[in-house]
């Protein structure tokens, strides 16, 4: 697994410390604007090598550690060098203006703010698969891209769709139809809307939908 860090101060090296301990084989590269931060990594052994912005697209996972009035230009950066298959993850505090920017970006899918990287829960869950609110199209749905981006980094994927026949996809991901049971079962849920969600589970819920507009 190749992973870079973006950002190598007291957060970024903190994840590069506890990525290892997941995933000790993962070979990690790193960049600060900081030459000493970036020196300071190396020789901690933080990172093993420079990234190269420009040269990620065999990335499985960049993490962006910046700080935030840095963060929109850096993500969109990256996600303009990313393979359809990297995770991008910012480690941001504000992410409404964060997901307003990179909203119509051709990447957009790939990133995904740290709430819902996945890494460190077991059960992901993804809340309807379908394009839009009253549609039964989900072949093309963008979710089902993330879905693959996501199915190296948790432990499980359940998914609620109550409009599709679950053998589509049970050779691989479980399928539920009781929205109730998929919930309890889900550490946090993905879902492309919000307006459909019981109030009693929004605290496990990340969705993109952060003006409650994408019906």
């Amino acid at each position: 697994m190749k992973i870079g860090i973006i950002g190598l101060g007291l957060m970024g090296g903190s994840f590069s410390y506890d990525i290892r301990d997941i995933y000790p084989d993962a070979v990690i590269s790193g960049f600060d604007i900081s030459k000493e931060n970036t020196t300071t990594a190396i020789e901690l052994g933080i990172i093993s090598s420079l990234l190269d912005i420009r040269k990620i697209s065999d990335f499985n996972i960049i993490i962006v550690s910046v700080p935030v009035d840095k963060s929109i230009d850096v993500l969109k950066r990256v996600l303009n060098n990313v393979s359809k298959e990297t995770l991008v993850i910012d480690v941001g505090s504000t992410k409404q203006k964060i997901c307003s920017e990179l909203k119509n970006h051709i990447n957009r899918k790939n990133f995904l703010a740290t709430e819902i990287s996945a890494i460190g829960y077991k059960t992901v869950g993804v809340h309807r698969i379908i394009m839009k609110k009253g549609s039964s199209n989900f072949r093309e749905s963008a979710i089902l891209d993330i879905i693959k981006i996501l199915d190296d980094f948790c432990g499980k994927i359940l998914i609620y769709e109550p409009l599709i026949d679950s053998s589509i996809y049970m050779d691989k991901y479980e399928v539920l139809k009781n929205q109730n049971q998929f919930f309890e079962r889900c550490d946090v849920v993905l879902s492309n809307r919000v307006d459909e969600i019981p109030e009693k589970y929004l605290n496990k819920i990340f969705s993109r939908d952060i003006f409650n507009t994408d019906k």
